[in-house]
């Protein structure tokens, strides 16, 4: 019951204090039952709408009259009840007791809400999305806001938009980079270890680690910098760039993106940059336990650097964005992602392109990609930066293979089995 118990005082900070998801689960890792509070936890963050919405079901007293102790103890009921592989009885009998030490008042009428819920799951499911608009019914099935489920259906297929959301539900892959080393090596030293792993298929040094719940840093060569932690779809990203050269990171931390392309291109002078003092000091250690070498500034990437000016050979620009392409890692994006919110990435994005685009040499790569599948924030922006920068082209990259017919970088979670990233590379035109 101990971990009902912190889910409950959990979900109850994040609500009453706004703390972050990330920082929960951090605090609770640990844990013995650190394993069973994530799953619970993430599990009720992807499917919170459809639990409320069974819940106002089968409660005669409206959600808002519970108390947020007795709330979050049937919402933990009721997600055991449907998604926890645990008997029935044994979550019934925990809430309910926890529920007497809290509402005794409260103890029968749960224990009235939770039986029935076992009884009669697959009809009460049916019930709550029987004739739903589609907007709708999606948005409480898979729990994600309505405005994103909107913006996903104007772009791609339900069937795709369905499929994002079931793919979303997973745990995503563990993929590294092997550094410093040949990845064939590491292969074998890793089989040695009992571990298996495939190739990433683009990447020069990127593979898929198989099972679950690995231990990062008992991973060999892990504290020599052999190895570092980093999606397929970054990895890919890294792969863009075309030439070695002086390269600017300009949103760079925690510094994966210039990690690998340090290690597939090593004679590439790295300058690395961020806006946050912790994070640039979280990419000066990461950069330190892998031997890679680079000037590392803190600097926003609005603020005009004068001494950049058609500097670099490379300039990478990953935007800060709405993240919309990793629902699958950050389940409390889902009811984060509106309009309004992309309307205001898309615009700190295009300011950020403009700044960018003046540290490019003549015949220089200005490289743009972000973390989200959604257009506004990708191929929209593009375009709409070529037509106010007649000085620079799309070129589409020799080495990548998801390139679409646009000539644009993009990778779906639910077809690549990946991180949702867009992704463009511009060429600046001699004068």
């Amino acid at each position: 019951m101990k971990v009902y118990e912190q889910l409950n005082l959990s979900l109850r900070r994040m609500e009453e204090e706004g703390t972050a998801l990330s920082d929960i689960l951090a605090s609770e890792r640990h844990q013995p039952y650190g394993p069973l509070f994530e799953q619970i936890l993430k599990g009720i963050m992807e499917n919170r709408d459809l639990l409320d919405a069974l819940l106002c079901v089968l409660s005669k007293l409206p959600l808002k009259r519970y108390r947020r102790i007795e709330y979050y103890y049937l919402l933990i009921g009721a997600y055991g009840i449907v998604f926890l592989d645990k008997p029935d009885y044994a979550v019934i009998d925990s809430i309910v007791k926890l529920m007497k030490r809290t509402s005794p008042h409260r103890a029968g009428a749960t224990n009235a809400i939770l039986r029935r819920l076992a009884r009669e799951e697959k009809e009460l499911i049916s019930t709550v999305l029987k004739e739903k608009p589609l907007t709708q019914r999606l948005s409480i099935q898979y729990s994600v806001h309505p405005e994103l489920v909107e913006m996903l259906l104007e772009q791609f297929h339900v069937e795709e938009v369905e499929s994002y959301f079931v793919y979303a539900q997973k745990s995503p892959p563990l993929d590294i980079c092997v550094i410093n080393e040949d990845r064939e090596k590491y292969f074998q030293r890793l089989l040695e270890q009992g571990i298996s792993s495939k190739e990433l298929e683009g990447t020069f040094g990127g593979l898929r680690l198989e099972g679950k719940d690995r231990v990062i840093t008992s991973l060999p060569g892990f504290f020599d910098g052999q190895v570092y932690v980093m999606g397929y779809a970054a990895q890919l990203i890294s792969e863009l760039v075309p030439v070695e050269g002086k390269l600017l990171d300009l949103c760079a931390a925690p510094g994966g993106k210039s990690i690998c392309i340090k290690n597939r291109l090593p004679g590439t002078s790295l300058t690395s940059c961020d806006i946050s003092a912790t994070r640039v000091q979280t990419m000066k250690e990461n950069f330190d336990r892998v031997h890679v070498e680079a000037v590392i500034c803190q600097q926003d990437a609005l603020k005009d650097r004068p001494d950049f000016h058609e500097t670099f050979d490379v300039v990478l620009l990953d935007a800060p964005c709405t993240s919309s392409g990793l629902l699958h890692r950050h389940p409390d994006l889902r009811q984060a992602i509106t309009r309004e919110r992309v309307e205001s990435s898309a615009q700190l994005q295009k300011q950020l392109l403009t700044q960018a685009a003046k540290y490019v040499k003549k015949q220089g790569f200005l490289i743009y990609c972000t973390c989200s599948i959604l257009n506004q924030e990708g191929s929209v922006q593009i375009e709409s930066f070529l037509r106010a920068n007649k000085d620079f082209a799309l070129t589409q990259p020799i080495r990548n293979t998801k390139i679409d017919s646009k000539g644009f970088f993009r990778t779906r979670p639910w077809e690549d089995d990946c991180d949702g990233f867009f992704g463009a590379v511009l060429q600046k035109e001699r004068a």
